[in-house]
C-alpha cells in the first residue's frame, strides 16, 4: 500500500502537465513559441495568443516545473533503491534518471524565462529565439528520458502484480493445451531408472579405481545421428571383463546431430519407461538394430518429414510465421514512415512543406532546409560530443575517461539522430524525388523505387537461397541485410513521401494506422518461443527419436506432456546426459568467439561464461520455467534441448555468422534459436509479479545483434556447432580418463578443421593441452583413401584441473583402408559417401544404414585403440 501511496503523487505533475496543455492559448502554443527560432516567427506566435495569455501560460508551466521537480526525481530515487526490479536497477539510464529528471525541469525553466524575457519585445533577438529553440529540444530529450525511466522504475512495478496475472490468465488456455509434464516427484524413485531396469546396468557403478570414461557425439545433422548411432552399438557391446563401455561411461555429451541420438536414447529409456527388452547390466541394448526404438529410428530417419501433416504442414507453419513476422516488420516500417512523413510538416519543421511559406508560391530550397533553428539543435550536442572526448583525451584517469567517452557517445548519437530527423529526413523528401526521376530508366521516380526494391528482394532471396544451399563463405550472402535495409529505405520513403507531400495513395488510408499498431501488438503478445520455428522443430526431432513404450517396432511418438522434465533423470542408470548448445554474445568472449558454452544435463542447467569457476549454474529442478504470456518455455525437457542444439539456422551464429545477413533471418523469421532465463540471473525469476518476459524488445535485440549475457534476463541459445561442433570441450570439463570422440561434422574431407577448433578452445578456455598425430587419418600421396579412421592422442590437464592425463581415442567419420570392403564398394558407387551435406535431412534407407555401419566401423577402431591394439590391418 504503501509503494501505491507514493505512486499515485504522480498524479500531481501529471495534472498540472494536462492543465498547460488544455488552457494554451491555442493548440501547440508552447511549440510554436519554443522551436519558433527566429524573430517573426516568434512575434507572430506571441500576437496569435495575446501577449498576457502567453505570459499565463508560461507562469502555468512554471507550477508544473515545481510539480515535477519535487515529486518525480524523488520516485525515481525511491523507485531504484526500493521498488524497480534488479534487471532495470542495472540499466545505467535508469540509474541516471533522477538527475535527468532534475535537468528536464532546469531546462524547462530556463525555457520559460528565456520565453518571458522575449515576449515584451517587439523585435525578440535572434540569439534568444536561437537559444530558446536549442534549450527546448535538449529539454525534450531529457522528458523523454525521465518519463520513460518512470515508466520503468515506478508505474511498472506498481501495475506489474496485477498486469502479470492478468496476462498469465489470459493466456492459461494456450498454456493447458499443450499439456503438463509429469511432476519431478513422481519421476525420481519411480520405476527404478531407465528403462525401468531396477537399477541394474548403472553406469556409475563401476569401482572408483576404473578410468572414468566420457563419449562425445558430434553435430552433422541426420548424416551424424547415423554415424552416432552405429558408434553407440558397437560401443555398448558386451565385454569379456564385464559391462560394455557404454554402460561403464559416466559421460555422454552430444550436440546437434550427435545430440538427435544421445538425446533420443536418454528419453526412450527414461525412468519409468518401458520399452522392451530392457537394460541390463550389461549393456544397454536400444542401439542394436533390432531392438524397436533403433528400428524406429531408421523408419523415420526422415525426421523433419514426420509428425503432424509431415512435410507440408511444416512448410505451412514455416510461412505462416514467416508471414506473420515479415508482417510486422512491415507495420514497425509504416509507422515509422508516417510518423516522419508527418513530422516534416510540423510546426517545428517546415509547417507549409514543400513550400517556404503559407502563400505557396516560394518552393523550399537548400538553404530553407538548413536553417539555424533546425541545426542549432543537433549541433549543440555534437558540440558537447566534441567537448567530451576532447576531456577524455586529456584525463589520465580510466574511470573519468570511460565515463567521458560514454556521455561523447550519446551526445554524438543524439545529435547526428536530431540532424538526420530536422535536416536529412526533409531534404530527402524533397530532393528523393527529383533524383530518382533523374537515374529512372522509365516509369518516374516511382518506377525506379520499384526496380529498387525489386532488385533487392531478389538479392534478399538469392542470400538466403545461399544460406540453405550452405554456402557460407561467400562474401555477398553475408550482405543480405543490406538488401533488407535497402527494401525498408525504399519502403519507408514511399509512406515518408504519402504523408510530407499530403498526397493520395494506397498508404494514405487512416485505417492502416490500427492495423499496424494491432498488428504489433499481437506480435508481442504472442509467446516468443512459440513465433519461431524451434517449436516445430523440436516436434519432428521428438516424433522421430523420442518414444514412447512399447515391444516392436514402430515407437508410438512420446506425447509432449508424457515427456519428464530434466531434473527427473538426475541418478539414472547409463552416463549422465549433457546437450551441449551455444549462448550469443555481441563481444567476442575470453575464447575470442562471441559465444559461450551453455549446456543442459540432469543435475544443472549452465552458462559457461568464466574461467574461474565461477560460471553461472542452476539445478535443473529450479530452472525457471515460463509460460505462454512470459515468452519462454513451461517445461524444460530434454527434446527442447536436443531442438536448440541443432539450431542451425539463428539470427546469431557464432562461428558460421552471416553478417548483416544475421538480422534478415530474423526479418524472414528463419530462426531456431530461443531465448532462455539467464542462468546468473536465475533470482530475478523467484517472484511471479516482478519476473521478466521475453517481449518485443528481444526482438530487436535480434535484429541488431545486440546479445548480452552480462546483463539481459535472457540469453539466446542456439546450435552447439556455432562454438564447438564435437561436445569435446564441454566433455573435458568432467576431466574424464578417457575420451571417446566421434566426429561426424561437415568438415572438408582431411580438413580436421572442427577437431582442430576444438583443441584450440579446450587450450582457451581450461587450459587443456592435447596431443594427437592424425598422419594415419590423411591420403598420403598417391593413395585414394587413408591408412586409418582412428587415432589416439593424449590428454593434458592444467593443475586447476587435477593434474595429470588422460587418453583422447578420436574417430573420424571417414573411409579408410581399414573398413570392411562393403564400406568401400558403397563409397565406390556414391562419391558423396559419406561427406553428404549436413543440409541434407532425406537420407534413403540404404545411405542411412551404410552411415550406421561406417559409424560402428569406427568406433570398433576406437575400442581397438583403448584395448591396446598398436597397429592396423591394411588391406592389399
Amino acid at each position: 500500500m504503501r509503494r501505491r501511496g507514493w505512486g499515485w503523487l504522480l498524479a500531481v505533475p501529471a495534472v498540472l502537465a494536462a492543465l498547460v496543455v488544455t488552457t494554451a492559448p491555442f493548440t501547440s502554443f508552447h511549440q510554436h513559441l519554443a522551436l519558433a527560432g527566429t524573430p517573426d516567427r516568434f512575434a507572430a506566435t506571441v500576437v496569435r495568443a495575446g501577449r498576457s495569455d502567453a505570459r499565463g501560460a508560461l507562469w502555468l508551466d512554471n507550477l508544473f516545473v515545481l510539480a515535477w521537480v519535487s515529486v518525480v526525481p524523488r520516485l525515481l530515487r525511491a523507485g531504484l533503491e526500493r521498488w524497480a526490479p534488479e534487471r532495470r536497477r542495472l540499466v545505467q539510464a535508469w540509474r541516471l534518471a533522477p538527475r535527468a529528471a532534475l535537468f528536464a525541469g532546469a531546462a524547462d525553466l530556463v525555457q520559460n524565462v528565456l520565453a518571458l524575457a522575449l515576449v515584451g519585445k517587439r523585435q525578440p533577438e535572434t540569439g534568444l529565439t536561437l537559444a530558446l529553440v536549442g534549450v527546448t529540444w535538449v529539454m525534450w530529450l531529457l522528458f523523454v528520458w525521465a518519463i520513460a525511466a518512470t515508466l520503468a522504475l515506478v508505474v511498472g512495478p506498481l501495475l506489474a502484480p496485477v498486469l502479470r496475472q492478468a496476462g498469465r490468465e489470459l493466456f492459461a488456455g494456450a498454456d493447458r493445451l499443450a499439456g503438463v509434464h509429469p511432476p519431478l516427484e513422481s519421476m525420481v524413485g519411480g520405476a527404478g531408472g531407465a528403462g525401468g531396469a531396477g537399477g541394474a546396468g548403472a553406469g556409475r557403478a563401476a569401482a572408483p579405481s576404473a578410468p572414468t570414461i566420457g563419449i562425445c557425439v558430434s553435430g552433422g545433422g541426420i548424416r551424424a545421428a547415423s554415424v552416432s548411432l552405429g558408434a553407440l552399438r558397437r560401443l555398448d557391446l558386451p565385454r569379456p571383463d564385464g559391462a560394455s563401455l557404454f554402460v561403464r561411461s559416466r559421460w555422454l555429451v552430444g550436440v546437434s546431430g550427435g545430440g538427435y541420438v544421445a538425446g533420443g536414447w536418454r528419453i526412450s529409456r527414461r525412468p519409468g519407461g518401458g520399452i522392451e527388452p530392457r537394460a541390463t547390466a550389461a549393456r544397454d541394448g536400444a542401439f542394436d538394430a533390432d531392438h524397436p526404438w533403433a528400428r524406429t529410428v531408421r523408419e523415420r530417419r526422415r525426421f523433419l518429414d514426420n509428425g503432424r501433416l509431415a512435410l507440408l504442414g511444416g512448410l505451412a507453419n514455416v510461412a505462416v510465421r514467416t508471414l506473420f513476422v515479415l508482417g510486422s516488420l512491415a507495420a514497425a516500417l509504416y509507422l515509422i514512415g508516417r510518423g516522419l512523413g508527418r513530422g516534416v510538416r510540423a510546426r517545428a519543421v517546415h509547417p507549409w512543406f514543400p513550400y517556404a511559406d503559407a502563400a505557396g508560391e516560394q518552393p523550399l530550397g537548400w538553404r530553407d532546409l538548413v536553417p539555424a533553428r533546425l541545426v542549432l539543435p543537433g549541433a549543440l550536442l555534437l558540440g558537447v560530443a566534441a567537448v567530451a572526448a576532447v576531456a577524455a583525451l586529456a584525463t589520465a584517469d580510466g574511470a573519468r575517461r570511460a565515463v567521458r567517452i560514454r556521455i561523447a557517445a550519446v551526445a554524438a548519437a543524439l545529435g547526428a539522430t536530431l540532424v538526420a530527423l530536422l535536416v536529412g529526413v526533409p531534404a530527402a523528401a524533397l530532393y528523393g524525388r527529383d533524383a530518382l526521376d533523374t537515374v529512372s530508366p522509365a516509369g518516374g521516380a516511382t518506377g525506379t523505387a520499384t526496380l529498387l526494391g525489386s532488385l533487392s528482394s531478389i538479392g534478399v532471396v538469392g542470400a538466403v537461397v545461399g544460406v540453405v544451399a550452405a554456402q557460407l563463405k561467400r562474401r555477398w550472402m553475408r550482405l543480405g541485410g543490406v538488401l533488407l535495409a535497402v527494401v525498408a529505405v525504399v519502403f519507408v520513403g514511399k509512406v515518408v513521401d504519402t504523408f510530407a507531400f499530403d498526397g493520395d495513395g494506397m498508404w494514405r488510408p487512416d485505417a492502416w494506422l490500427p492495423i499496424a499498431v494491432l498488428w504489433l501488438v499481437a506480435l508481442d503478445a504472442v509467446a516468443a518461443h512459440r513465433l519461431t520455428l524451434g517449436g516445430v522443430y523440436r516436434k519432428r526431432i521428438a516424433a522421430t527419436f523420442a518414444l514412447g513404450d512399447g515391444a516392436t517396432a514402430p515407437l508410438p511418438p512420446l506425447r509432449y506432456a508424457d515427456e519428464p522434465h530434466w531434473a527427473a533423470y538426475d541418478g539414472a542408470p547409463g552416463p549422465e546426459l549433457v546437450i551441449a548448445a551455444t549462448a550469443h554474445t555481441t563481444r567476442p568472449t575470453f575464447c575470442g568467439l562471441p559465444a559461450y558454452g551453455f549446456t543442459f544435463r540432469p543435475g544443472a542447467v549452465t552458462l559457461h561464461d568464466r574461467t574461474d569457476g565461477t560460471s553461472a549454474s542452476v539445478p535443473s529442478a529450479d530452472y525457471p520455467r515460463g509460460s505462454w504470456w512470459d515468452g519462454f518455455p513451461r517445461g524444460w525437457i530434454v527434446s527442447r534441448a536436443m531442438a536448440l542444439s541443432g539450431a542451425a539456422f539463428a539470427s546469431a551464429m557464432g562461428r558460421q555468422a552471416l553478417g548483416t545477413t544475421n538480422s534478415l533471418l530474423v526479418a524472414l523469421d528463419l530462426r531456431l534459436g530461443t531465448w532462455v532465463p539467464n542462468p546468473r540471473f536465475a533470482h530475478w525469476f523467484a517472484d511471479p509479479d516482478t519476473s521478466p518476459r521475453v517481449h518485443l524488445g528481444y526482438l530487436l535485440k535480434e535484429m541488431f545483434n545486440r546479445y548480452d549475457p552480462e546483463r539481459d534476463a535472457f540469453v539466446y541459445v542456439a546450435d552447439g556447432g556455432h562454438r564447438e561442433n564435437l561436445g569435446l570441450v564441454e566433455l573435458l570439463r568432467e576431466r574424464p580418463d578417457v575420451v571417446f570422440c566421434v566426429d561426424a561434422s561437415g568438415d572438408r574431407p582431411q580438413s580436421f578443421r572442427t577437431l582442430a577448433e576444438a583443441i584450440e578452445l579446450a587450450r582457451v578456455e581450461l587450459g587443456v593441452d592435447i596431443d594427437v598425430t592424425l598422419d594415419l587419418l590423411r591420403v598420403a600421396t598417391g593413395a585414394t583413401v587413408p591408412l586409418d579412421c582412428a587415432a589416439e592422442g593424449v590428454v593434458h590437464y592444467p593443475a586447476s584441473m587435477g593434474g595429470g592425463t588422460g587418453r583422447l581415442i578420436y574417430g573420424k567419420a571417414q573411409l579408410s583402408e581399414a573398413a570392411m570392403p562393403e564400406l568401400l564398394q558403397y563409397g565406390a558407387v556414391d562419391a558423396r559417401f559419406p561427406d553428404y551435406s549436413t543440409l541434407d535431412q532425406f537420407l534413403t534407407e540404404a545411405e542411412h544404414l551404410q552411415l550406421v555401419a561406417l559409424g560402428h566401423h569406427l568406433a570398433e577402431r576406437m575400442v581397438e585403440l583403448h584395448d591396446g591394439a598398436s597397429s592396423i590391418q591394411v588391406r592389399v
